[in-house]
């Protein structure tokens, strides 16, 4: 099996094919931010598209590329881009949440997350937590200034991390609902529900407005 995901590892290109397709969940959701990005921008016959925007496209296409590779055809990088592709996809999140764009810090601190993952393998539990609880608190502080009730695309990320939460728990190696060699895999699940979140999240408008970037 492999590491905590629990899906039996096969012989063939794919190793763990249910978890390998689910992961182009987040290629999927890359395609639907984009759309969805470049739609509003019509309407309001804007020339340029929200930089955290334009950032999350291009991190949920190198978390797509990173978990396919890592749970598919496993080649000796599969391991540094899965895990550098998703501290990128969380630094992406947290900067949105926070109405900071992304903008020169912002790839700095991307390029720095990416590094770390990649230097220090080791650490990479420790640096994910660390993202995932900065984004838990921004929006927790987000929240408590917002005065208008939560919308549709709060609502989603919330339902759909939540429920992928649950089925990362329960669906990890030696876990009540893993079962190896189910076609039908929790952490599969996991997959499309973070994609449906990251895509939820980043969609929305940041706090701070539109801060954006050529969409050339």
């Amino acid at each position: 099996m492999g590491g905590s995901d629990c899906e039996l590892l096969g012989e063939g290109w794919l190793a763990q094919p249910a978890n390998a397709w689910s992961s182009t969940a987040y290629l999927a959701a890359a395609a639907y931010l984009a759309a969805a990005a470049y739609v509003a921008s019509r309407r309001a016959s804007a020339e340029t598209l929200p930089s955290a925007t334009v950032a999350g496209v291009v991190a949920l296409a190198f978390v797509s590329i990173g978990s396919v590779a890592y749970h598919g055809p496993q080649p000796a990088w599969a391991d540094a881009a899965h895990d550098a592709s998703i501290a990128a996809l969380l630094v992406v999140v947290l900067l949105h949440a926070g109405g900071a764009g992304f903008r020169r810090l912002g790839g700095m601190l991307a390029a720095a997350a990416v590094g770390m993952a990649v230097a220090a393998p080791g650490l990479v539990a420790v640096l994910h937590g660390a993202l995932a609880v900065a984004v838990v608190g921004v929006e927790r502080r987000r929240r408590r200034r917002r005065t208008s009730p939560p919308s549709v695309a709060d609502r989603v990320a919330v339902a759909a991390l939540g429920v992928g939460v649950v089925l990362f728990v329960l669906g990890r190696t030696g876990a009540p609902l893993c079962w190896p060699s189910s076609p039908a895999q929790p952490h599969a699940g996991w997959h499309v529900a973070t994609a449906v979140a990251a895509a939820a999240a980043l969609g929305r408008s940041s706090p701070r407005g539109n801060e954006g970037v050529s969409a050339g």
